[in-house]
């Protein structure tokens, strides 16, 4: 039979596990192509010279291509979670369709082996779709004709139109004859296509949508830097697919973190167009225009990723921090953060600042300070008129500017390097609640300097 205009097209993913396994998936392929669905494999496709992970991006974001059948056994679901080889480059596009609801229905999970207790072998990010049962014999001509029915986008029982209210209801319930007026009046009448609000996030994916952005993070693991997915509703770029991962996700999403959309600090707003009254927002291989509501949904989205994401990098890089028992400790510690902030040249929120003066502050307060130790503080910090009996209050003062906006890193580096040569040269009575105190205020330090540090290894 040839192809018609209305012969399906399908693509169908799956893992090399075993020879056994391909001739499985082969055998389903031939038999979808005998019963007029053209159904095909990347080894029919595929010739020496080809791209093969292009080749799958293509074909699972192709709109020549109705259906993608996602052959789940164990070693497609242990590849797919931990986005390994071809199958974890599949995962990053069939995920981004999922997670935001666009065209959900192209891709049918497609059961071929369980578990020794029964259970399914299906990916985590397709855990909520329903799947088609072909695990074994005794459910695979059943599930065959649910798949054929899935793919020519019909079913064995169909739903019954919609029909009228009866009379005798609407004489009985007063108004409903004006509100199914209205009704009908107000049909053909287009409304706004927003996302739905959602807010989904565990050990290993993160998935918050609001009204005009969606964003979708597979989250570190102990295999990579995890990766994130961007979409918008608008029209104009709702076809603009990008992902980040590893050090464009870093570098890009958490450089400015927290800071107003309006002053353009974050490494994905590159200006505003006063004419379109637009912002300029700068993805890898892609630039786009969002309006103040737009931009300010994505960068609350992004500043409500960074905790979680924090979260799940702590589980393969533990904190040092944990370990701090007395000053030198401390020390050391202080020391690892301050190496790190003499070359990372961002900004830094100006309450994380704040509390960073707070760390020094305590530290002078509970240390004998000689006169070597006060003349290199008092070089480095910008403070004026800083002598040994009015340090704290000097301090206090300049943290009372402190609370907005923001602060170059060069500051952070100079109140680190003063706390080090503190703790290193002061005879220091800190107690262990006053060391963890200390610690609570430059947690957000060590987590910026351990993230950077993450994406190297």
């Amino acid at each position: 039979m040839k192809k018609t205009n209305i012969t399906p097209t399908v693509f169908i993913s799956y893992s090399w596990t075993s020879a056994k396994h391909e001739e499985w998936v082969i055998n389903l392929a031939g038999r979808l192509r005998k019963d007029g669905v053209d159904a095909f494999i990347d080894k029919w496709r595929l010739k020496p010279g080809h791209d093969r992970f292009a080749f799958m991006e293509q074909m699972i974001g192709s709109n020549d291509i109705h259906k993608v059948l996602v052959v789940c056994d164990k070693g497609y679901k242990e590849k797919a979670d931990q986005r390994i080889g071809g199958v974890g480059v599949e995962t990053q596009v069939i995920s981004k369709n999922i997670y935001t609801r666009v065209h959900q229905e192209k891709f049918i999970p497609v059961i071929s082996e369980r578990g020794e207790n029964g259970e399914e072998f299906v990916p985590s990010f397709m855990a909520s779709l329903i799947y088609i049962d072909l695990s074994n014999v005794n459910c695979y001509e059943a599930g065959y004709k649910q798949l054929l029915y899935a793919i020519f986008e019909t079913a064995e029982h169909e739903e019954p139109e919609l029909g009228n209210i009866p009379d005798y209801i609407i004489n009985k319930k007063p108004g409903l004859k004006e509100d199914i007026h209205i009704s009908e009046k107000n049909q053909g009448i287009q409304t706004g296509e927003y996302y739905e609000p959602i807010f989904i996030s565990d050990d290993t994916s993160h998935k918050h949508s609001i009204k005009n952005v969606s964003l979708t993070a597979f989250l570190p693991n102990q295999y990579d830097l995890g990766s994130c997915l961007v979409s918008f509703v608008m029209k104009e770029i709702s076809g603009c697919m990008f992902t980040l991962h590893g050090e464009n996700l870093i570098h890009t999403f958490f450089y400015g973190l927290n800071t107003p959309a309006r002053d353009c600090k974050r490494r994905f707003l590159v200006g505003f167009d006063e004419k379109i009254n637009r912002y300029i927002v700068q993805f890898p291989h892609n630039r786009f225009y969002l309006n103040l509501d737009e931009v300010e949904e994505l960068c609350n989205i992004v500043d409500e990723l960074f905790p979680y994401y924090i979260k799940s990098m702590r589980k393969y890089r533990p904190a040092k921090s944990s370990n701090i028992a007395n000053v030198k400790d401390l020390h050391d510690w202080v020391l690892g953060i301050q190496s790190f902030y003499n070359v990372h040249d961002t900004i830094t929120l100006a309450v994380d600042v704040k509390n960073a003066y707070e760390a020094l502050k305590l530290a002078i307060f509970r240390s004998k300070l000689s006169d070597d130790v006060f003349g290199y503080i008092s070089m480095k910090l910008i403070l004026k008129g800083l002598t040994k009996d009015n340090a704290c209050l000097k301090i206090s003062e300049h943290q009372n500017t402190l609370s907005k906006g923001f602060r170059h890193n060069g500051e952070v580096d100079m109140i680190l390097r003063s706390l080090v040569v503190l703790l290193r040269d002061c005879r220091s009575l800190l107690s262990l609640d006053e060391i963890k105190e200390i610690i609570a205020l430059l947690q957000i330090f060590e987590d910026t300097k351990d993230l950077f540090d993450f994406n190297e290894h």
